[in-house]
């Protein structure tokens, strides 16, 4: 189900705004059994390896509270565990135009 929806206005190096807005989502991954987070986490990461994205935390290794993140062309997506065991993931955008920012989901 998705979160709050977050678009972070950009600025220059001067503070000023420049009319781009980074685009973030984030959704809960509900209705997923936690016995699957490992291979859930596991195909993520050779999806995202193989389509060339540059993976930029890997913490898959624990029983809980996993982590993994990657970039590709200036879009960041993450995946991460509570410790709970409960799933998210969020997608965040580079720095777009106004007119190109998605509506709402």
């Amino acid at each position: 189900k998705p979160r709050r929806r977050l678009d972070i206005p950009c600025a220059d190096s001067h503070g000023r705004d420049t009319g781009l807005y980074q685009v973030e989502r984030r959704y809960w991954l509900d209705d997923i059994p936690t016995d699957k987070n490992q291979q859930i986490f596991d195909t993520l990461h050779t999806y995202w390896t193989d389509q060339n994205y540059e993976i930029t935390e890997d913490v898959r290794d624990r029983h809980l509270a996993r982590a993994l993140t990657a970039e590709f062309e200036g879009f960041h997506v993450r995946v991460l565990e509570r410790d709970d065991g409960r799933l998210s993931i969020r997608a965040t955008s580079p720095c777009i135009e106004t007119s190109e920012s998605p509506n709402d989901t």
